[in-house]
């Protein structure tokens, strides 16, 4: 049987700090242009914040952002508006917004609601360039 009881708001305010660590992000300048992100861990209502502010501030760097969700164990419609979202402020600039396909799970739920079409996905990381990452720091 499925246990759908709600926690008492004292615990999700007690627990919130560490919601935010539910979720590791990293980010790598691949080429002049191009900046990898990689997320990990549970995108949801309490990280996907986290995700958007790595994102734009990559966006503001580079013209093409890879998004690798490969790390990433669960998301839902909070992680798919940050998706979203960044995919369209990039083709608005003229810039792309490239998503490595995640789990199991992930995979699913972009079927679900249809994203395959919307977003530019692949299966790994695209080897655009010879010259080593460097790592960048993304974080507020």
């Amino acid at each position: 049987m499925l246990d759908v009881s709600t926690p008492e708001v004292s615990t999700l305010a007690r627990d919130a700090p560490v919601a935010t660590e539910r979720v590791r992000l990293s980010s790598l300048r691949v080429a002049g242009n191009t900046m990898e992100v990689a997320a990990a861990g549970e995108l949801d209502i309490a990280t996907a914040p986290k995700l958007d502010a790595a994102l734009r501030r990559a966006q503001a760097k580079a013209e093409v952002v890879v998004l690798d969700l490969r790390g990433v164990e669960f998301m839902d419609c909070d992680g798919l508006h940050v998706l979203l979202a960044a995919d369209h402020r990039a083709r608005r600039a003229g810039g792309r917004l490239v998503v490595v396909r995640g789990s199991a799970t992930v995979q699913r739920l972009f079927g679900l609601v249809g994203l395959g079409p919307r977003l530019e996905l692949v299966d790994r990381p695209p080897p655009w360039t010879a010259a080593p990452a460097v790592p960048e720091d993304i974080s507020a």
